[in-house]
């Protein structure tokens, strides 16, 4: 790189390191290496091993949890090698027979920006296992359980308490060590490496932090393909002509950083619900009396009286079933008035929905129609009147059908 980190042995690219063997990704040799030379050369290939298996999980997987993680390594490599080491170009100590610059040591900065940004990846997804969970289970159901949630890499959005440690422990056991390794084997002095961890801790925060935010934003998306590529797969033989380039969006969010729908968002979404419901029952009852009324065949062991005639053509079309039916929707008329006068705004920079009615204004995410009916329909059967103390009230004594009044004021 510069002239200014080149060692005193080195004279041009045909002199000989005095002090061992320089071995490929910066990696020395000693001359006589003992069981932990032995043992530091390995770790530091055992960076690169992750770094194979994250990109061979990306190529398998075609996840954006996968792709942000292999282009975080990318960019944390780039910027160590072409950014920190030109700017501060301090030599590596004694004993080195690597020709570059040592401040900060790339090994360290990769391995703990990785192990960081991995812990920051499943310790949100860890939950809290019932009691007697692990007990209860075999040490076979635990490793089956294992593998099918993504090994070392785990796919599922929820991860149990004993996954959790099996992951840190591995992921601990296999980067934690690299820096160490880089000063027994005197290629980067302790200092190189203590900047090289708080480097790599600091950049893998602030990559989470980034793509936390673009997560909880595309968080509507999760389980869609982003681009299907050129090629297209054959999802009933072995043989495949292609395979998308990248297929899903399988990163969701924190659940803890997806806001909830406030309520009377819930309650103007359920009263339009109603009133189309309603409207469609009253012009379905209206064409049912204008159509001809269909005798009822008399059964075999029967006889037809005009009384169940009667009683028949009011089942298919009657007036009483038809002026409920009015009433409910000349009801729910004014509020679906109100609800066409609404004033709605798109606020396109935080991506949200702004609805104002009278004096009730709402705010929710776009995109979320789907989710927004599913909340309203399972709030039909627990909203309460105002006469109730509180929407969210629950009676200490039984269920309020059986004990009515209990939470009136």
């Amino acid at each position: 790189m510069a002239t200014v980190c080149e060692p005193a042995w080195y004279v041009d690219s045909d002199s000989v390191c005095p002090f061992g063997e320089h071995l490929l990704f910066d990696i020395t040799a000693p001359t006589n290496p003992n069981f932990f030379d032995g043992i530091s050369i390995l770790y530091g290939y055992l960076l690169f091993a992750a770094i194979l298996l994250v990109i061979i999980m990306m190529l398998w997987r075609r996840g954006s949890r996968e792709y942000s993680l292999v282009l975080f390594l990318i960019a944390v490599t780039l910027i160590s090698e072409y950014g920190w080491k030109r700017i501060v170009e301090q030599p590596r100590p004694v004993g080195s027979c690597n020709t570059t610059c040592g401040m900060p040591s790339s090994h360290a900065v990769i391995s703990v920006a990785l192990w960081t940004i991995l812990m920051f990846d499943v310790a949100y997804r860890a939950y809290q296992t019932e009691q007697g969970y692990s007990v209860s289970r075999s040490f076979l159901e635990k490793l089956r359980s294992f593998i099918r949630d993504g090994h070392i890499l785990p796919t599922a959005s929820a991860i149990s308490e004993d996954q959790l440690v099996v992951v840190v422990s591995f992921w601990s056991l296999v980067l934690l060590p690299i820096p160490l390794s880089r000063v027994i084997l005197r290629d980067h002095t302790p200092q190189q490496v203590f900047m090289g961890g708080i480097i790599g801790i600091v950049e893998a925060t602030v990559w989470h932090f980034i793509t936390l935010f673009a997560r909880i934003k595309t968080d509507r998306y999760v389980g869609a393909r982003v681009w299907k590529g050129i090629f297209v797969s054959c999802r009933h033989s072995m043989a495949a002509i292609g395979h998308p380039l990248l297929q899903i969006h399988n990163w969701p969010a924190p659940r803890c950083y997806i806001r909830v729908l406030p309520l009377s968002v819930m309650r103007l979404a359920m009263l339009y619900e109603l009133f189309k419901m309603a409207t469609f029952a009253a012009s379905s009852l209206e064409g049912a009396k204008a159509a001809p009324p269909v005798a009822r065949q008399p059964l075999p062991f029967s006889t037809t009286t005009s009384s169940d005639y009667h009683r028949t053509r009011t089942f298919v079309g009657g007036d009483a079933l038809l002026s409920a039916a009015r009433r409910v929707s000349s009801g729910l008329s004014s509020a679906a008035s109100e609800l066409r006068a609404a004033r709605v705004t798109i606020d396109w920079y935080s991506l949200s929905l702004r609805v104002k009615i009278g004096e009730i204004e709402a705010r929710a995410e776009v995109g979320r129609v789907v989710s927004l009916t599913l909340l309203t329909l399972s709030m039909a059967t627990v909203w309460r009147p105002p006469r109730y103390i509180d929407f969210d009230s629950l009676c200490p004594f039984g269920d309020d059908r059986s004990l009515s009044g209990t939470h009136m004021v």
